[in-house]
């Protein structure tokens, strides 16, 4: 694999905190007040210490639109569809009264409106650590530092479907296998995730309601749980339930706190705080590993899915100490095969993701990165 800085933007608003590309969606998001259909759009939002959301269009290579959203630090940033952006903010209350104040709010990129939802009337114990959207838009889960995980349906006015009181370190939805290039959803994807996908979907449409009949689209989000354990939880409708994956044969807890994962059909990734990185199979339960001999693991993020592509694909891995790595899952000695950071040595990257405009297997990858010096990168990554 071989490196390349295709494109770099100096000039933002404010020091970059968050960064979040859209997702293309298999699904529809109309009902929803969401998009039809979540077509792949050229556009990277970065979220911003001073709290406004800078929009890039990656292939101007300049700033969209800078929209003001938030008093203080944008703390998430997430796409809902390829329209919207739900992003958080919190501050402390005053000290006579303790806790804090948290502030969630929409973003229509077209109209350029934000609505604010969730809003309390008093401070609350805790603050949000972090949002996680599913690919089509439809639903949110916004994770707490010390409080159950809600679960949000992100209609025109979003619900509440339901909290869950477990004790997660991480929690990631599934991307979709393919960008939707027509009513069929499983078009392009394995054998296994497409009978998967179908089962999936006739199981969980017994018990819906009126409005949900007309849509028997599930999604699901993998999880590890602070003593190791893992799962998967599919949401449809206003259900949910637990997905029942094949479990490795050969699993062993890990060593580490679970700090990072990555979720595509079928395969989940998962990278602990001793820097180990391990894949598993939720079809056939096929699972290995290795140590990536660096510090812990803060995100993994895999490479976009295009029709055709068999592969279980890259990752891009971004540590603790604010570097990042590339691995293929493919493999045979994924360390060995890896891509390091040694184009920019100075550079600290605080967030990364891989831009979804591949339509071809052979096309290469690009990453997107907020640096700690206030710069956004563009970086193609190539076979060689």
């Amino acid at each position: 694999m071989q490196m390349s800085l295709v494109g770099q933007l100096q000039l933002l608003s404010s020091t970059v905190t968050m960064l979040a590309v859209p997702t293309p969606s298999l699904t529809a998001t109309l009902a929803r007040g969401g998009n039809y259909p979540a077509a792949t759009v050229p556009l990277v939002a970065l979220g911003t210490q001073s709290g406004t959301i800078d929009v890039v269009d990656v292939s101007a290579n300049a700033v969209a639109s800078s929209l003001s959203v938030h008093n203080g630090t944008v703390r998430g940033l997430r796409w809902l569809g390829n329209s919207r952006l739900v992003s958080f903010s919190y501050t402390q209350a005053n000290e006579k009264s303790g806790g804090y104040i948290n502030k969630v709010v929409v973003t229509c990129l077209r109209s350029g409106l934000n609505k604010m939802f969730r809003v309390m009337q008093k401070p609350e114990r805790t603050h949000i650590r972090a949002l996680r959207t599913s690919s089509s838009g439809r639903y949110l889960l916004i994770l707490f530092r010390d409080a159950p995980v809600e679960v949000w349906a992100m209609t025109k006015n979003p619900i509440m479907l339901r909290s869950l009181a477990l004790p997660f370190t991480v929690l990631e939805w599934t991307l979709p296998t393919v960008p939707r290039p027509s009513n069929d959803q499983t078009s392009g994807a394995s054998d296994e995730a497409s009978k998967l996908s179908k089962t999936s979907s006739s199981d969980s449409t017994e018990g819906t309601s009126t409005e949900e009949s007309h849509d028997d689209t599930s999604e699901s989000f993998a999880f590890a749980l602070v003593n190791g354990a893992l799962g998967v939880f599919e949401v449809h409708g206003r259900r949910i339930r637990d997905f029942r994956p094949k479990w490795p044969s050969s699993f062993v807890s890990s060593e580490g706190l679970i700090t990072a994962m990555a979720y595509r059909l079928p395969h989940v990734v998962m990278g602990d705080r001793t820097g180990s990185i391990r894949w598993w199979d939720v079809v056939t339960g096929h699972s290995s590993s290795f140590n990536t001999h660096r510090e812990g693991i803060r995100r993994i993020k895999f490479s976009p899915f295009v029709p055709g592509d068999q592969s279980r694909g890259r990752i891009a891995v971004l540590f603790y100490d604010n570097t990042f790595s590339v691995f293929d899952l493919d493999s045979p000695d994924p360390l060995a095969n890896s891509l390091l950071q040694p184009q920019f040595p100075g550079t600290l990257v605080l967030e990364l993701d891989w831009l979804p405009l591949r339509t071809d297997k052979n096309d290469p990858l690009v990453l997107c990165i907020a640096g700690a010096d206030g710069s956004f990168r563009l970086v193609e990554i190539n076979n060689v």
